[in-house]
């Protein structure tokens, strides 16, 4: 029989939990649906703020930073939901470093019974799959899987009827199974009990059944998404509606894409009219690719209409603002006033608050990296205009502030590296000059057009002929003697077999960095697999695409796409060892072992500007 103190004991362990050594205090523990709740926690903070995202019961979210109040070496704040939230999400973050980085979850009830979908969003936040999807190891993924199934089956016990833990429960269900037989005969009865769940008519039903059959590529996918987004009345449904028409969108032409981007958002007008973080994270999406739309066919007035929308619903973003900084002076603008202001704006929004709301819940690592990639847009775009206004030396300054951002000489852009190396020219520093056109061909530019290029300036600005000789010599023997070894890298293919570069020397090996999820990625595939169709008879050059994508996205991308690279999971920090930050990124490498080339993004016909480099490689 247990005695009152040890009841105690067992109450206070409940509100005292000891995370990164830190201990937090929540009062209530079980807070009632829209109560205010209050959580302090012990450590040496400097300027702390917390991340919050509140999740609700008709799939809708909405995220906040809210300020903590330091005092005696420890933080207060209070989590203030409205009552449609069913479980909350939160984080600390001060400085550099992230308390709680998969964040803390903290459940709603009415009365003793807890408020309808906070098993499923628990579950999903135990998954790892929200706020963000993260990347597991098979490992790690069994063991979550576990604890997560266990979660979804308490939620029916209070919820028998929640459509969204039995959903979700289905497709832990198939990753249980061993053989592709069981998997089979498995994924063929879910695709009847899923058909069934749609059936009902019950619209949070329908999304759920959506999920489970968009999830494993069911042939009424299509048929259950025209249906939904008739009538979609709740945020989870709208969200179905929308980035499914968005998906299907950016697969067309920019000017019949764009035309059913504007179709989607004159039909949900109603509903978006005061969007939640749920909805701004689409409506995102939506203006971003009306954006580029509009400036591929050439309409400038349309494109910056979409940028003023994005400042509007996320005004700490910089990327909106120096994106029409950069428009407008393409634009030819008459007055710099504009520009100035929107390039101020830009810088305003790099800082800890801002990082929050454009990047909220990313991991340290994520969000530095999406900080550094905007820093970078930022430096490009005010380096032209400092170069415009006839300030060649502050333009310089903030092209090599790019250049530092990305990594440094051998990370950077080539078009920095060129760009840097004509303003030096222009200023006469010509060895400094050289140095950065080396770094351009290094980095992927064209070493003949650069020679080509540096010729004809250096002529036009009557350098005397030896001099030019002697300058193109520098720049050649710049770059071989800044080639560097490639790491050594061991990983798996999609078959299960491990590949490592020590196993490849004497080749040259074409390493391609991508993700299913990235436009440009997909879009050069058909290149890339002309690229190896052209070496296919040659045992001289090999072809690997590196991802860490989930194995089950690839594999499904896969079976209906064909990549003839050889396909790779990074299951060794392959990523980091080559400071990949943005995909696609292509890295050749050389039959002694050293980086020829690094292009990052994609170029117009990439499987000849990657050909042109092999042939080199090989003669």
């Amino acid at each position: 029989m247990k005695t009152k103190r040890s009841v105690s004991i067992m109450l206070l362990s409940l509100l005292l939990l000891v995370v990164s050594c830190s201990t937090y205090r929540v009062n209530p523990v079980k807070p009632q649906m829209g109560e205010k709740v209050h959580i302090s926690i012990k450590g040496d903070f400097k300027s702390p703020f917390v991340e919050v995202v509140y999740l609700k019961e008709n799939l809708d979210f909405d995220f906040d930073v809210i300020p903590a109040k330091v005092e005696n070496k420890a933080i207060s704040f209070v989590v203030e939901p409205d009552t449609l939230t069913s479980y909350v999400i939160w984080r600390i973050v001060d400085s550099n470093i992230v308390y709680f980085p998969d964040g803390e979850g903290l459940m709603f009830y009415y009365g003793k019974k807890p408020m309808f979908l906070a098993y499923y969003y628990k579950g999903m936040h135990t998954e790892k799959a929200i706020p963000y999807a993260a990347n597991l190891s098979p490992k790690e993924q069994k063991k979550v899987i576990r604890k997560a199934e266990k979660i979804y089956k308490k939620g029916l016990k209070y919820y028998p009827y929640d459509p969204m833990c039995f959903a979700r429960l289905k497709i832990l269900q198939y990753f249980k199974l061993e053989d592709e037989r069981s998997k089979a005969k498995y994924l063929y009865e879910l695709e009847n009990i899923v058909d069934s769940l749609f059936n009902t008519g019950d619209l949070l039903s329908q999304v759920a059944a959506f999920n489970v059959a968009y999830f494993f590529s069911f042939s009424k996918t299509y048929d259950y998404f025209k249906q939904i987004a008739e009538t979609p009345f709740i945020p989870g449904a709208l969200d179905v509606a929308m980035s499914y028409l968005y998906q299907y969108a950016r697969s067309l032409n920019p000017k019949e894409g764009a035309k059913w981007l504007e179709v989607g958002l004159n039909k949900y007008a109603d509903y978006i009219r005061e969007p939640s973080s749920r909805i701004r994270n689409i409506l995102r999406n939506y203006y971003y690719s009306l954006y580029y739309a509009y400036l591929v066919q050439g309409d400038t007035i349309k494109a910056i209409d979409y940028l003023k929308k994005l400042q509007q619903i996320f005004p700490m973003d910089p990327s909106p603002y120096v994106a029409e900084a950069s428009l407008r002076m393409e634009m030819g603008a008459l007055s710099y006033r504009i520009i100035d202001s929107l390039l101020v704006m830009a810088e305003k929004s790099f800082n800890p608050i801002a990082y929050s709301f454009t990047y909220p819940f990313y991991d340290a690592k994520s969000r530095d990296k999406a900080v550094k990639r905007n820093l970078t847009d930022l430096y490009r775009v005010e380096s032209r205009y400092f170069t415009n206004i006839g300030d060649t030396a502050r333009a310089i300054a903030v092209l090599e502030k790019a250049i530092e951002v990305q990594g440094g000489d051998l990370y950077a852009d080539f078009g920095d590296h060129e760009q840097l190396g004509d303003l030096l020219l222009a200023t006469g520093n010509f060895e400094k000059a050289i140095k950065h056109y080396a770094y351009a061909i290094l980095t992927g530019a064209e070493e003949d057009r650069i020679v080509k290029t540096l010729e004809g300036k250096l002529t036009s600005i009557r350098v005397a002929e030896d001099s030019v000789r002697v300058l193109v010599s520098n720049l050649k023997k710049g770059v071989e003697e800044n080639r560097v070894a490639a790491p050594d890298f061991s990983v798996e293919t999609i078959d299960g077999k491990k590949l490592s570069l020590k196993n490849l020397k004497g080749k040259v090996v074409v390493l391609n960095f991508w993700a299913t999820w990235c436009g440009p990625c997909r879009r050069e595939i058909p290149e890339l697999n002309s690229l190896v169709e052209k070496y296919k008879g040659s045992s001289d050059v090999v072809f690997v695409a590196i991802t860490n994508d989930l194995k089950e996205r690839v594999a499904n991308y896969l079976s209906q796409n064909e990549f003839k690279y050889t396909i790779a999971f990074d299951t060794d920090g392959v990523y980091e060892k080559y400071n990949v930050t943005a995909v696609p990124t292509h890295i050749i490498i050389d039959r002694n072992g050293f980086i020829f080339s690094r292009i990052v993004g994609s170029l117009p016909r990439m499987d000849e500007v990657l050909s042109q480099k092999i042939e080199k490689l090989l003669k």
